[in-house]
Order: structure tokens, then sequence, then C-alpha cells
């Protein structure tokens, strides 16, 4: 009995022991870690982002008066020829219109009668005389049913003078055929109706090639320098 109280006791005495150094451990339990923080920190807000490009201050006015002045308009040049007097026969006496009206012969006249320079324009031509001759004969004796023709060069000729002098001249030419009744009244002196048409042209060919002549480019310029221009300026 003894004996069996005595291993009762030492059981008891080593439980003791046993749970005492091997139960949770001894040092004390570490305290519960600190809440942890939000999965993710909300950044410090950042500074209000600068626009892209900060606009440039507007410019400051002009005072009045600092805009730069109008560049001044260009003068014209005077091209006009000095008073011409026109002298003209039967056939180029309507061109006067014509040529009056382009801007170096503005001071064309046909009253001008005391200006030394002039502008003479006059009708010139050469027929074939045979076949007018032959035409003209049958025409008579057949009492007109046959019609005279006539073939020839004619001219209209522009000549500008100083006190008679031929300075310049200008001259076209055309070769022209014509028929005609011997009772017929002729009212284009010899040109027909064709040949009063072509007169006429010959108008914008000498006022083109006028512009460019410098015989007469050099009188107006010796005019303007010892009687002076009457441009106004």
């Amino acid at each position: 009995m003894l004996l069996i109280g005595a291993l009762l006791w030492s059981t008891a005495c080593f439980a003791d022991d046993t749970k005492g150094g091997s139960g949770e451990s001894g040092s004390p339990a570490t305290p519960p870690a600190a809440a942890e923080q939000s999965a993710s920190t909300p950044a410090t807000p950042a500074a209000a982002e600068q626009p892209a490009s900060t606009p440039a201050p507007p410019a400051a006015a002009e005072p009045p008066g600092s805009a730069a002045p109008p560049a001044p308009a260009p003068v014209a040049q005077d091209v006009a020829l000095p008073t011409l007097r026109y002298n003209s026969d039967s056939v180029t006496n309507d061109l006067f219109d014509s040529i009056h009206h382009a801007p170096q012969f503005d001071k064309l006249s046909r009253e001008a009668i005391g200006s030394p320079i002039e502008l003479r324009v006059y009708h010139t031509y050469r027929i074939d005389r045979g076949a007018a001759t032959a035409t003209g004969f049958l025409a008579g004796v057949t009492l007109g049913l046959i019609p005279q023709v006539s073939n020839g060069n004619h001219s209209i000729v522009y000549e500008v003078l100083v006190n008679g002098v031929p300075v310049t001249s200008h001259t076209y030419s055309r070769s022209l055929t014509r028929v005609r009744n011997i009772w017929s009244q002729d009212k284009t002196y010899g040109l027909g109706e064709d040949g009063i048409k072509w007169a006429k042209s010959t108008v914008d060919l000498f006022v083109k090639d006028a512009a460019a002549d410098p015989k007469l480019v050099a009188l107006r310029s010796e005019f303007n320098y010892y009687f002076g221009s009457s441009q106004p300026q």
C-alpha cells in the first residue's frame, strides 16, 4: 500500500512539472500587431497641374499715329504725244476717232492748225491696169451685163511730220480684188466693203507700232524737255 501510494504521488508531481514547463510558452505572449494599415494609403493630393501652355500676355495696343504711312500711289506715266494736227484723205477721214482713243494720241486734233507736228494718214493703191482695162471694156460693150473686175495692192500710210519733215512712217498693205457693176455708185472709194473693214483694222496695228516706235518716244521726250509736260503733278 505504501508503495502504490508513493508511485501515485510521484506521477502526480511529474505531471505538474510537465504542465508548468511545456504549456503555452513561459515567455509573455507577443501583443497583437497593430491594425494593418489600409491596403493603399491615400496619396497626398498633388498641387493643381499647370496649364499645358501659359497664354502670352496680350500685346500692348500701338499708340495712335504709330502705324506705317501708306505707300504713295504710283505716278501714271504720261505717254501722250504733243498736240498733233490730223491730215487725211477721203478714205482715212473716218479713222480719226479710232486713233484719238489711243492714249498716246489723246492730243490729236483736226483744228490744231498751228501745230508743227502733224499726223498724215492716206490711202495709196496700185492696180493691175491690164486686167482692169480688159474687164472694163467688156463691161462697156455688154452695157454692164459683165461686171468689171479690178485687182490691186492697197496701202494705208501713217506718217508723223515735224515742220513738214517726216519723222517716222508706218505702212500697211493688202492685195484686194473687187467686182463691181459699172452702173452702181461706188461709196467705198475703190476699196469695196471688205477693203473699208481692212482699212479700219490698220488703226490698231498703227497704235501698237507707234507705242514702241523709238522715234516717237524721242520726239515726246524732246518736246517735254523744252516745253514741259502738261501732266498735272
